[in-house]
This record gives C-alpha cells, structure tokens and sequence, in this order.
C-alpha cells in the first residue's frame, strides 16, 4: 500500500483544497442595461498564492487577466455565460451559464384615443409586455398648465396588461400634459410625455372652408389665405395620437408639410385647428377638420 499518497491526500482534504470546486461570484445577476457588475474570486476555492494567472471571459465581448477584475458593463440585454481559465488550463474552465441576466425597458409610448365625448379619452399603452416573469408598474400622470391634475397607477403583469389602459375625464377644454411611467421588477423603467388638445365640437357649417388634402411634392404650401388684411391666423396641426407637429400664427398660413422643427410629415391624416387671433368678432374662422397629406 502506497502509504506516502494516502498521507498527501489527507493532508489536502484536511486542508480544504478539495473540498470545494474553483469559484467566482458576482455582486448582482440580474438587472436592467446598461448593468454593472463587480465580479470576485472564491478565495475559499482559488488560492492566488499558489497560481499564477486567472482569465476571465466576461460573455459580452471582452475579457481580461486578473485576479480582481474591474467593473464590467452590459450594456445589451440578453443572458451571458461567465467564465474562468487558471493558468491556462484551457481545458477544464469554470463555466456558469447564463450567469447574468441583463433586461431592457418596455418603450413607455402610448396613444391617445378621443371618445364620443369631447372631454374623455381612452389612453393606450403601445408596446405588448412578452416577458411573462416580470410585474410592471404603469403610472399615468395628468398636467394643466404644467400642474399636476391627479394620476392613476396600475400593476400588471403579461396576462393582465390589459388593464395598463387608462381612461380620463378632463374637467374642462384646453391644452393638457399627459405622461407614462412604466417600471418593472428588474429595476427597468421608461417614461414619456406628450400634449393634446381638448376642445369642443364646433359648429363649421358656416366656417370658412379650408382645404383637406396636400401633396407637398407637387404643391409648394398648403396656403390658407382670409383675403382680409385685418385677420390674423392660428393654425394648428396634430397627429392622429394628438400630438402637437405644427403651429404657425400669420395674416397667410403657408405649410410646406414639415414639422415646427424641420421635419418631413408622413403620409397620414392630420387634424388641424383654425382660428382667428385677430379681426373675427363672429368666429367666421374658427373651424377644425383633418387634412389628408400625401407624399
């Protein structure tokens, strides 16, 4: 009997070095991107004493040799697999799979669907929630005047996102503030704004007519002209989801079909809201309709 192994052998095992596996950590598994996570040896299972060097293989692209690494950034979703390699024992790595779990926000975007009645609208959510492990939390807010009027916040989760979508009375016409938190239980969260008008349905049937289509590559402007040189216009347009795109105030609307900030307007229906700022007592010019754009 080969007494002087059985001696080595106890003595490793009474020593520890056997009895645990190498080993590293991580100071956080899952979380939101960019996700930062500060990875550490097992020094219970690695002694850095006796080896001499540890690379690291991170599962997002990059790498290093060290036996303390710094910070490493995910900065896409996904699960990534982390690994070890002592002293270039390429054969037998220290793998975890799918160690860390890296998660992206839902797109807080939503649309704002007016109802038979002037003052309620029906707010829904854009994006669909897929991951069937996660609780959101859906926070509507609701602004006048850059005041908060009242909010309402739900939590759901992928079988009950249907109840995300809001409902709202205004209390009154005007210019209205509407804003989307959503949070979820990775630490995920995304927000948005947007600003629509409220207004009242007018009676057009003796309004001056305005034009309901443009093409703007074969027409220069769509051009509103009072042909009185006492009146002073106010042209409004927004998108179908009630999104303020342009607003100009002249005796003549010229719109070349872009934007208040440059930009080239789609193919789609536009609402528009006209009124006189000056030299109309009667509301001849108060009118409002949608304007076909064509490109």
């Amino acid at each position: 009997m080969n007494f002087r192994f059985y001696f080595v052998t106890l003595i490793f095992l009474l020593s520890g070095v056997y009895l645990k596996a190498q080993d590293f950590t991580a100071d956080k598994v899952s979380g939101c991107m960019p996700l930062q996570v500060k990875f550490t040896l097992d020094y219970s299972t690695i002694d850095t004493t006796t080896i001499s060097t540890v690379r690291w293989d991170f599962g997002n692209g990059t790498s290093i040799v060290s036996f303390n690494p710094p910070i490493v950034t995910y900065q896409y979703e996904g699960n990534f697999d982390v690994s070890i390699i002592i002293d270039g024992d390429n054969a037998n790595p220290v793998v975890k799979n799918n160690y860390i779990s890296v998660h992206s926000p839902l797109p807080a975007t939503f649309t704002a669907e007016p109802t038979d009645s002037t003052l309620i609208y029906r707010l829904v959510p854009n994006e669909d929630i897929t991951d069937n492990a996660a609780v959101y939390n859906y926070q509507w807010q609701y602004y006048s005047n850059d005041s908060s009027l009242y909010d309402t916040t739900c939590i759901v989760n992928e079988l009950t996102q249907g109840n995300a979508t809001d409902t709202v009375t205004f209390p009154y016409t005007g210019l209205f503030g509407i804003s989307l938190k959503i949070s979820d239980s990775y630490g995920c969260s995304d927000s948005t704004y947007q600003e629509i008008i409220i207004s009242e349905a007018l009676d057009t049937s003796q309004a001056f007519e305005v034009g309901n289509v443009f093409a703007p590559e074969t027409q220069d402007y769509f051009v509103i002209n009072p042909q009185d040189d006492a009146v002073i216009l106010n042209f409004q347009v927004f998108s179908r989801s009630g999104i303020l795109v342009y607003r100009s105030e002249a005796p003549i609307i010229f719109w070349d079909g872009r934007s208040n900030s440059g930009q080239d307007l789609g193919t789609g229906v536009y609402f528009y809201i006209l009124e006189a700022s000056q030299g109309d007592s009667i509301g001849y010019y108060s009118t409002k309709g949608f304007i076909h754009l064509f490109r």
